[in-house]
């Protein structure tokens, strides 16, 4: 299984070059530079919360990460349980 910096980093390097998500792309682009620099890579979560999001849900596009994502944290929470 890939580790979720591995997965965030895929999504970001894995957007469109389209115009529409240029602004979102060359910001997380950014913002994983600096976090690797400084030792603390970017989860998943942090990359999908900042997808635009018209353009998250289209044709379900992360909707099976973020469920996944949902559904792990929900069952840390109840201790295992999901």
């Amino acid at each position: 299984m890939m580790p979720d910096h591995e997965f965030a980093k895929c999504l970001i390097m894995n957007m469109s070059q389209s115009e529409k998500w240029q602004f979102c792309r060359d910001h997380l682009l950014e913002e994983m530079t600096k976090s690797e620099q400084g030792g603390v890579p970017l989860n998943s979560m942090f990359v999908l919360a900042r997808a635009p999001p018209t353009r998250r849900h289209a044709k379900g596009l992360f909707t099976t990460a973020t469920n996944a994502s949902t559904s792990k944290a929900r069952a840390d929470d109840d201790g295992g349980a999901a």
